[in-house]
């Protein structure tokens, strides 16, 4: 049975007290109120609640002032910080003082209930969050991957894609770590796109896919026997066309501290199969979905021994 979650709501408004914490109660949270931060880490002390729910602008009371005394004195107590104002400043303040969310006013209450699940499991878990891997402890260094210009023609890039794969030794190579894959540079040797199977794919499918098939029956039944060679055929015609006509020319990117959730995110939004991964302007590494799923597998088999 889930426990239920204590919550603890501190505002000076009195009606979005009222308000807020019935609709938190209707969806089986336990919920208490304070009206300032003096009330509130007496509440704490009292009822030691789970998550708290704290405005910054209270009248006279200071909500980062309070924040910092929370988390002194009850580390493990999660508290997400709303305010009406968005103040850089105050966005600072809160994270170094270990706030685990900062929202703004009016806060979408489905979205403000999904936060205060998340703040409860990141200290109902014992922390395990905290060892969550980062961007760049995911990512696969871009040395390990072929990369050519964009003016090199595809027959050229395979070359160069075997004759690196023969440096490699074979217990790392059968473990892929995407030598399947090149990186194409610009003149400045900067990362402007990528050549895999699916680009050489879609550049067949260019060639003749467009073309319609013959829908006679007579015709789509021989078809199999006068269709041989054809690939092979396209594929020659493709070997000496550049690959920046064929490559997939992005090069989005999150920043090497992002969090997996940032990465997912950015790829699900943006329909990415890969992204880059920047630190301090260079490009120093790239995710795919198969590391993401790789993870995603890890936490189910940790789950599962728990």
């Amino acid at each position: 049975m889930q426990n239920i979650i204590k919550v603890l709501l501190v505002d000076d408004e009195a009606a979005f007290r009222l308000t807020t914490a019935k609709i938190l109660e209707r969806e089986g949270f336990e919920v208490d109120t304070a009206c300032d931060g003096e009330s509130a880490l007496a509440s704490i002390c009292d009822r030691e609640p789970d998550v708290v729910v704290l405005d910054v602008d209270m009248g006279g009371s200071d909500g980062n002032a309070a924040l910092d005394v929370i988390k002194q004195t009850h580390p493990m107590v999660a508290v997400i910080m709303l305010t009406g104002h968005d103040n850089t400043y105050s966005v600072i303040d809160a994270v170094y003082d270990g706030a685990f969310d900062y929202l703004t006013k009016p806060c979408d209450i489905p979205y403000l209930i999904s936060r205060i699940y998340d703040a409860y499991a990141s200290v109902a878990n014992s922390l395990a969050w905290m060892g969550e891997k980062q961007a760049v402890e995911l990512m696969i260094p871009v040395n390990k991957y072929t990369s050519i210009t964009k003016d090199c023609t595809v027959r050229e890039a395979f070359q160069k894609l075997l004759q690196h794969n023969r440096a490699i030794p074979e217990d790392e190579l059968a473990q892929g770590n995407g030598r399947r894959s090149l990186l194409v540079l610009d003149e400045t040797e900067r990362i402007i796109g990528y050549l895999t199977c699916h680009e050489l794919l879609a550049a067949l499918h260019n060639c003749h896919g467009r073309k319609p098939m013959p829908q006679c029956a007579d015709t789509a039944k021989w078809r199999k026997f006068f269709w041989r060679g054809v690939f092979t055929r396209q594929v020659e015609d493709l070997l000496d066309i550049s690959v920046e006509s064929v490559m997939d020319p992005h090069n989005e990117s999150v920043e090497a501290g992002a969090s997996l959730f940032e990465v997912a995110e950015e790829m699900f939004s943006k329909g990415l199969r890969r992204i880059l991964v920047s630190d301090q302007g260079e490009y120093v590494g790239i995710i795919r979905d198969q590391e993401l799923f790789a993870e995603i597998g890890e936490i189910a088999l940790r789950e599962t021994t728990k």
